[in-house]
């Protein structure tokens, strides 16, 4: 009822005692559904139980009923609603537990889309960058290669909100899956209409992502090596290059992203770049000469 001043006090504390009750995963799973229903709609109602304490019993659901996993995905489905209208509460909560890359070890697809949701809620907000990047990232390939679309299509998702959020986290990233699953799914079509516009519509947003990520890494390496050629600090600036010389020779190697990278513009860009490599080593190779010809004489 809009009329919040109808439901007693008592009734929301009888939900939050069901959602609490670890012997009973019957009264567990009604008051998970409640719960989401209530936050889904957002209104003075759902107030009441979006609390810390709420999201915290939801979350030990999520994560303890290992042999229920539609009362896990109640939970979960509850928290990304709770995520989205008061993401304050559930942040709180997430920024003390510790989330592993083995929260995708599981075989129900429900689950496993929730938990992908969840995370790309709290993606934007959360203070332990090291959790993405270190725990969550390199376990992806279990999204990548799930056989399930809508999976998939908010595996690319995360992955967009991850990059946007972490863009250092581009170097984990090439050590994924990740690129040859966007080059297997970008042919793929699906029998559903709408499976497949959300699958296209998350890789599309991706694709043009890293496309500017390309571009962006492309100038500071021009940057990088303008500066250098009036150094002699040639070695460590070569170690430091490496790693984005690499990841540019994987994005453009995929025709997906490819097609969107390679212009006229960018390819005067490689020209420079690889003209300043040339003269940086050309210049090393003189100034080791030179103290080679002093340390003789």
């Amino acid at each position: 009822t809009p009329d919040n001043s109808l439901v007693p006090g008592f009734t929301y504390q009888l939900i939050v005692r069901c959602l609490k009750d670890g012997d009973d995963t019957a009264l567990n799973h009604a008051a998970c559904k409640i719960i989401e229903n209530l936050l889904l709609v957002a209104d003075k109602q759902a107030d009441k139980l979006a609390t810390s304490d709420v999201a915290v019993a939801l979350w030990n659901i999520a994560s303890t009923v290992g042999n229920n996993e539609h009362i896990r995905a109640s939970a979960l489905a509850a928290l990304c609603h709770m995520g989205l209208s008061y993401l304050d509460i559930v942040q709180s909560v997430f920024d003390k537990v510790n989330i592993k890359g083995d929260i995708f070890q599981t075989t129900s697809s429900k689950v496993l889309q929730y938990n992908t949701t969840l995370l790309a809620i709290l993606a934007k907000r959360t203070k332990n960058r090291t959790m993405f990047i270190q725990d969550i990232l390199p376990k992806m390939n279990v999204l990548y290669e799930n056989t399930n679309i809508l999976t998939r299509a908010k595996a690319y998702t995360l992955t967009y909100v991850l990059l946007s959020t972490y863009s250092e986290s581009l170097f984990t990233l090439s050590d994924t899956k990740l690129f040859q699953a966007i080059e297997r799914d970008v042919r793929r079509t699906s029998a559903d209409p709408d499976e497949n516009d959300l699958l296209h519509e998350s890789l599309n947003r991706l694709t043009a992502l890293l496309s500017s990520h390309v571009n962006r890494i492309l100038d500071e390496l021009l940057t990088s090596t303008e500066q250098t050629r009036k150094t002699s600090s040639t070695k460590d600036a070569f170690k430091k290059w490496l790693p984005s010389f690499r990841l540019i020779s994987i994005i453009i190697g995929n025709h997906c992203i490819r097609s969107r990278v390679v212009t006229l513009m960018s390819i005067k860009k490689l020209f420079k770049l690889f003209s300043n490599i040339k003269l940086i080593a050309e210049l090393n190779t003189e100034l080791i000469k030179g103290k080679i010809n002093i340390h003789i004489c």
